[in-house]
Parts: structure tokens; sequence; C-alpha cells
């Protein structure tokens, strides 16, 4: 269940940041009529095998992306602090763990706004990886 854990590890370290506004976790299209809100997608790459014996230990990689929704005409400094406090809390090297499987941030960076008739959404990547 390293994989479970891996996203626990993640979804717990956002879960517990101050000021969390409402969290679409299983991408079931939240929308929050005019409100804040982040959207979570993991977007797991291919396992990487360390060691060529049985016992050899795997390393899951991929990208943790928190999307920031922003209602339209809120303002740049509106999207912009939601936009650095995901930056903030998910810095590269931080470590954090969770029922034993370690998960190590490796490079967080932002991509440019999509609009939409209601929304600015603006994702987020976290680029992880994860002995096991």
């Amino acid at each position: 269940m390293s994989e479970t854990n891996l996203r626990a590890a993640l979804d717990n370290h956002l879960h517990t940041m101050a000021s969390l506004p409402d969290v679409d976790w299983l991408g079931q299209g939240l929308d929050q009529a005019g409100q804040i809100y982040y959207s979570v997608n993991v977007l797991p790459a291919e396992d990487i095998t360390v060691g060529m014996e049985s016992g050899g230990s795997n390393v899951l990689a991929g990208i943790y992306q928190i999307t920031v929704n922003v209602p339209k005409n809120s303002g740049k400094a509106v999207y912009m602090t939601e936009i650095e406090k995901i930056r903030t809390r998910f810095a590269r090297s931080q470590v954090m763990t969770y029922d034993g499987t370690t998960v190590a941030l490796h490079k967080v960076f932002s991509s440019a706004g999509i609009t939409d008739e209601n929304y600015l959404r603006f994702p987020i990547s976290i680029i992880y990886r994860a002995a096991i």
C-alpha cells in the first residue's frame, strides 16, 4: 500500500495547511459558486527500480498537482496569494512520512492560468519521489 501511503502523506500535508479553502480531493468537479477552492490530482510516473535483486527498492515518482480555482475578476493579488501559499507549503527539499513511506519534494512550479466561464484556474505541480 505504498502508493496509498504516498498519497496520504501529500494529502495530509495539504490538509493541515492554515487557511485552507475547500478542496476537491477526488476530481469530482466541486464548484463553490464564486468561492476559492483547490482541486487535487496525482499524476504518477513510471516506477524506478533500484537494484537488480528481488528485494531491491522501488522509487515512486510523479506530480502532485494542486489547482487553485479563483473566481474571475477576483484580482491578481487574490490568486497570487493562493499560489504562493501552495508554493511555500510544498517547498523544494521538504520530506514527509506516512506509515513508513517517506516522500521527498524535488521541485514546485506553477503554470499559466486557464480561464473558463466562472474561474481562473492555476495548476501548481509538485514533483515528488518516494522510496519503498
